[in-house]
């Protein structure tokens, strides 16, 4: 079972930061910051590369007792549709009738909102900041202002998408660590 946590603990990180490097090489490829979706939709390496992300995510979280693995099945089904939805959506963003942008919206705040679950359901002392910035998004993402929507929402999304990961792989490895002493 050590080799099991360790396991874990060596995936935990390992994911984490090829999140963070796919991220920060696709943001100096194209010399601006840049949403998460906005990454899933410009290359089919890069989608894979997050679907693949995800999923381990999901399987390492899985390892904590606090989650249903009929949710996780549910909110990975959820991300798989927001990349294809992300895809489609940026590739007809120049055209006049654009079915996928509100379905992407609407994929992309479910995504952002079952990662403020999932911090809350791991009873995270965090969660008040988490939603706390999911809801300062929403507000932020809704302005009429360019600057507000277009560049500040971009923060505070990948603020809760990587502290929200970052809490979970952390809480996991915590319980492993109780679970296993």
């Amino acid at each position: 079972m050590k080799t099991k946590k360790s396991m874990i603990k060596l995936f935990s990180i390992l994911i984490y930061l090829f999140s963070i490097f796919i991220h920060i090489y696709d943001m100096i490829n194209h010399d601006r910051l840049r949403v998460l979706c906005r990454t899933i939709g410009s290359s089919k390496m890069l989608a894979i590369s997050w679907i693949f992300i995800v999923m381990t995510i999901i399987i390492i979280v899985y390892q904590n007792e606090n989650f249903n693995y009929k949710i996780l099945c549910l909110i990975f089904l959820c991300y798989i549709m927001l990349t294809i939805a992300a895809t489609l959506d940026y590739k007809n963003r120049l055209k006049k009738k654009n079915n996928w942008k509100k379905i992407h919206y609407f994929l992309s705040v479910i995504m952002l909102f079952s990662l403020v679950y999932g911090v809350y359901n791991i009873r995270s002392e965090y969660s008040p900041i988490i939603i706390f910035l999911f809801i300062l998004f929403l507000i932020f993402h809704t302005s009429k202002d360019y600057i507000i929507n277009d560049k500040i929402s971009v923060i505070y999304e990948l603020l809760i998408i990587y502290a929200s990961n970052f809490l979970l792989l952390l809480k996991t490895n915590q319980n492993l660590e109780k679970n296993y002493i």
